[in-house]
């Protein structure tokens, strides 16, 4: 009987200090936070580093950009040394964008053997090159990639609206033929590419070697749709519409009408994309000026977004084999005869497979039925 007691007891005891326990425990997790406990949805910021590696050095001053979620630039802190560079700051969907490291990005010295191939993650030895505008997913570390020169040519990277118009100036590098670099977009305020990054294989022939940025003018809804300021109309930028030239000069930034365009201008407008913007490698294009302008017939939409990647190569390949002409429709017919035919033939032999088996199966049963 004390025995049944006692039992009782403990598991009594027992469950009140189970049910004491329960209950104290989000005290106890407040106490924590409240000395000193980073809140659990505190937004984390990343770090990407890119490294020069052992054949070259960073410039004073590397052009790397910084793209917010919404493709507006974004301040980042940009900590660069001549190993390495680190931009801090970063959170989970920005962009991050390298466009100079094929050029003048990284010294290399007069007498160099090595030219500047692009970036690769660091570790990868015998990964590819990466684009150099990416999204920021972790904290990633990338490392100058170098080739060895040989049959070097040049290539041209254009920077035009979807009429052929030059937004900007090109730029020219170098490397081996045979090579695939992947070049990054040039920020141009107000419009957006086609794609981020275009990847295409050089050729010995300098005239192919061409890598062309297509931009589309971002559709705003109201106010300039221009760059920042440099739209030469409207009532903000103080300019008589149709006054802007076709291309603006680089770090320029003054396609308004005179000085009152930049002074009344947006922040990032044409005071300060000609000055300290210039460093970024932005330019203030100003195309079909004026204030309320939409994106003209034939331009994509700013909702469906620019690509990440497109491969020239693949663009240039036919999406047919087979012309539209009849001579070679017949020729295609020819040719697809063979495949009918061994079609064809490989079902007669499981057919006939399977009608001897079916014929054995049957012979077998008679032969039981007459032994009986």
């Amino acid at each position: 009987m004390r025995k049944k007691q006692c039992s009782r007891f403990i598991k009594g005891l027992s469950g009140i200090c189970l049910a004491a326990v329960l209950a104290l425990s989000p005290w106890c997790g407040m106490g924590s936070l409240a000395a000193g406990t980073e809140a659990p949805d505190a937004p984390y910021h990343y770090q990407i580093t890119f490294y020069a590696g052992n054949q070259g050095t960073f410039a004073a001053s590397p052009s790397i950009l910084v793209l917010g979620a919404d493709g507006a630039r974004k301040e980042a802190s940009v900590e660069a040394g001549a190993n390495a560079v680190r931009v801090r700051g970063l959170m989970a969907g920005d962009r991050v964008v390298f466009d100079q490291v094929q050029g003048s990005a990284v010294d290399l010295g007069a007498d160099s053997p090595y030219y500047v191939r692009g970036i690769r993650k660091s570790g990868y030895d015998n990964d590819d090159e990466k684009p150099a505008s990416f999204l920021v997913e972790q904290d990633q570390d990338y490392v100058v990639a170098y080739g060895v020169k040989g049959e070097m040519v040049s290539y041209v990277i254009r920077y035009e609206d979807r009429a052929g118009r030059t937004l900007a100036e090109s730029r020219t590098y170098y490397g081996n033929a045979g090579d695939r670099p992947v070049v990054a977009f040039r920020y141009i305020e107000g419009y957006e590419p086609q794609a981020y990054n275009l990847t295409k294989t050089l050729s010995t022939n300098e005239a192919e070697n061409v890598f062309t940025f297509v931009y589309s003018r971002v559709r705003t809804g109201g106010g300039s749709s221009g760059g920042g300021g440099s739209t030469g109309g409207g009532t903000a930028g103080g300019g008589a519409a149709g006054t802007a030239p076709d291309t603006a000069a680089p770090g320029t930034g003054e396609t308004g009408g005179g000085a009152a365009g930049g002074a009344a201008a947006a922040p990032g407008g044409a005071g300060a994309v000609g000055t300290a913007g210039d460093a970024a490698g932005t330019e203030t294009p100003a195309e079909d000026a004026g204030a309320g302008a939409e994106a003209p017939d034939g331009e994509v939409p700013a909702d469906e977004g620019p690509r990440d990647l497109v491969d020239l190569d693949d663009e240039e390949t036919p999406l047919s084999d087979f012309p539209v002409d009849g001579e070679t429709a017949k020729a295609g017919a020819l040719y697809s005869l063979p495949v009918f035919a061994s079609i064809s033939l490989i079902l007669a032999l499981v057919l006939a497979v399977c009608a001897g088996l079916k014929y054995r199966s049957v012979r077998k049963r008679r032969d039981s039925e007459e032994e009986e």
